[in-house]
C-alpha cells in the first residue's frame, strides 16, 4: 500500500499533492502504512481515503485498490447509514467513538457478508479546519470468527443446561405421562 499511496495522483483530489498536506496527515499516513494492524483514514470534507495492507485484506476486490483516494461516502454507500453518523460525530469535534462486536455487513468477494467489527474512530487534528479536526483515523479488527465462536459457546451452554434439567426429571408417583423436576433449578416443574 505504501507503493500505491506514493504513486497515487493526490493532486487530482481535493486534498492536493502530499507536499501541501498538514503535518498531522503526513504523520498519520506514515503511521498507518507502517503497522500490521488494520487501519484506515478518512480525510477532509470529502473524506478522502487512505488504508494499509492489513486493512486491504478485509476489503475484497470490490474496493481495492479503487478505494484509495476515493470519497468515503461513495465508497461505503451500502453501510453509510451505520458508519456515516459515527464519522460525522468525530469530524464535528465531538471526540472519538468505540464500537465492540458491531455488525457492519459489507459486500466482498461478490457477495454480501455479515461482518462483525471492533473499531474506533479517532480525530486527526488540523488547526486549519473548523473544529480543529481534519480527518478520522480508523483502527479496526474483523471479529466475525470470534463472534460466531461466542454464539456457538452460548448455544452449547444452553444445550448442556437443558440436558442437566432433563437428567433431574423423574416420573410422577401416579404413573402417568407427567414428569417432575427434582433437585434442579426447575424443581417441581411438571411437563
Amino acid at each position: 500500500m505504501g507503493e500505491l499511496t506514493r504513486a497515487y495522483d493526490w493532486a487530482s483530489t481535493s486534498i492536493g499533492p502530499p507536499e501541501t498536506w498538514p503535518q498531522s496527515l503526513r504523520t498519520t499516513v506514515r503511521l498507518v502504512l507502517n503497522t500490521r494492524h488494520p487501519m484506515f483514514i478518512f480525510w477532509g470534507p470529502e473524506l478522502i481515503q487512505f488504508y494499509n495492507d492489513a486493512y486491504r485484506q478485509t476489503m475484497g476486490p470490490e474496493r481495492h485498490p479503487s478505494a484509495l483516494g476515493q470519497r468515503g461516502r461513495e465508497c461505503w454507500e451500502e453501510i453509510w447509514d451505520i458508519i456515516g453518523p459515527q464519522i460525522e460525530l468525530v469530524m464535528a469535534g465531538e471526540g472519538a467513538t468505540w464500537h465492540e462486536d458491531q455488525l457492519v455487513p459489507i459486500t466482498r468477494h461478490g457477495r454480501r457478508e455479515d461482518v462483525w467489527w471492533t473499531y474506533g474512530y479517532s480525530p486527526i487534528d488540523d488547526e486549519t479546519q473548523p473544529g480543529g479536526v481534519g480527518g478520522v483515523l480508523v483502527v479496526c479488527n474483523d471479529v466475525t470468527d470470534q463472534h460466531y465462536a461466542v454464539d456457538a459457546l452460548r448455544a452449547s451452554e444452553e444445550r448442556l443446561q437443558l440436558v442437566d434439567r432433563i437428567q433431574h426429571l423423574v416420573p410422577t408417583p401416579d404413573g402417568g405421562d407427567d414428569f417432575v423436576g427434582i433437585g434442579c433449578p426447575v424443581e417441581g416443574l411438571r411437563i
